[in-house]
């Protein structure tokens, strides 16, 4: 009918800020809820916008991100990624390196979860099995809130 057409064409430009002015409510009760309606309205449009607008720009910066990356990447030597310096990177090293590089973690970060995985690790062997996570509830605190107490 008319006029949902005219309520519809009402909210969209209202939303949109255009208000053109054409069409407009002139009841009491109408002009409360059209008020009420264009603050929520507008906050929600607003919000739209900047996700879509969020979207976009980091996934350019994600491209920027990458392609500064792989260029340096290009120039560099293999001494900026082994950090053993046994002239070998490990697959370990490029990732832990690369996220670093890439402001993903923080080398604080890595080196905490290297440590964390060095206690869990009870056999020594470099890696993890059933047998090395089979730990006390009262072992997985400790190795947890020694973790913390670092972070602090």
């Amino acid at each position: 009918s008319r006029i949902q057409v005219d309520a519809f064409y009402l909210s969209c430009i209202s939303l949109a800020t255009v208000g053109y002015g054409d069409i407009y409510p002139t009841s009491q009760k109408g002009r409360l809820f059209t008020s009420i309606w264009l603050l929520y309205g507008t906050v929600i449009m607003a919000k739209a916008i900047g996700g879509a607008l969020g979207y976009v720009l980091e996934r350019r910066r994600r491209e920027v991100t990458w392609k500064n990356f792989s260029t340096s990447l290009a120039q560099q030597s293999l001494g900026g990624f082994d950090e053993d310096g046994d002239g070998v990177v490990s697959r370990h090293e490029f990732l832990s390196k690369t996220l670093v590089k890439l402001k993903k973690v923080s080398a604080e970060d890595v080196r905490r979860i290297d440590e964390l995985f060095e206690k869990l690790d009870k056999d020594k062997s470099g890696t993890l099995t059933e047998a090395d996570l089979q730990m006390t509830e009262e072992e997985s605190r400790e190795a947890v809130e020694a973790l913390q107490e670092e972070a602090t």
